[in-house]
């Protein structure tokens, strides 16, 4: 007698197990967790670049450049196009530097307007100094990624 009972308790159990680890399953793989917020990314982005830039990492800062990138800089030299950029990245040494007062304006659902100050101990050729720059980006997300369109730096005195 103790051996139907035994069978029919795990006959009973396993579709119940079954089921269970069905739900289980199905809840987990549909778990999406939430997003980051838009200027977390951005933030993290925009302090990765700088970083990229100090260490002259032109491949890393290239994979963040959307295609129609554009800096303009002090200095009257006019737009640089990636190509440029690259070129000024291997000309310049950035030593210490900070960045604060982050700010984001959403442009739409798809771009974003980052504004920030940069300090920077700057070498380019043999002269070496310290700038302080009011910075203006644009990203744009393209194929849900974050790409930087258009650099903007001017001097604070």
């Amino acid at each position: 007698m103790k051996t139907s009972k035994l069978i029919a308790t795990v006959i009973i159990a396993l579709p119940v197990l079954a089921l269970t680890e069905s739900v289980i399953a199905r809840a987990a793989s549909a778990y999406n967790p939430p997003a980051k917020p838009v200027s977390e990314i951005l933030e993290s982005k925009i302090r990765q670049s700088w970083k990229d830039w100090q260490a002259k990492d032109a491949k890393a800062y290239e994979s963040i450049l959307a295609e129609g990138y554009v800096a303009v800089l002090p200095g009257g030299r006019g737009p640089r196009d990636q190509v440029a950029a690259i070129s000024d990245m291997q000309g310049m040494t950035i030593g210490n530097y900070t960045l604060s007062d982050l700010k984001f304006t959403p442009l739409g659902d798809k771009a974003e307007l980052v504004t920030y100050k940069a300090d920077a101990d700057v070498t380019i050729g043999a002269n070496t100094g310290h700038a302080g720059l009011a910075v203006a980006e644009v990203w744009v997300k393209q194929e849900n990624n974050w790409k930087l369109l258009h650099y903007q730096e001017t001097e604070i005195k």
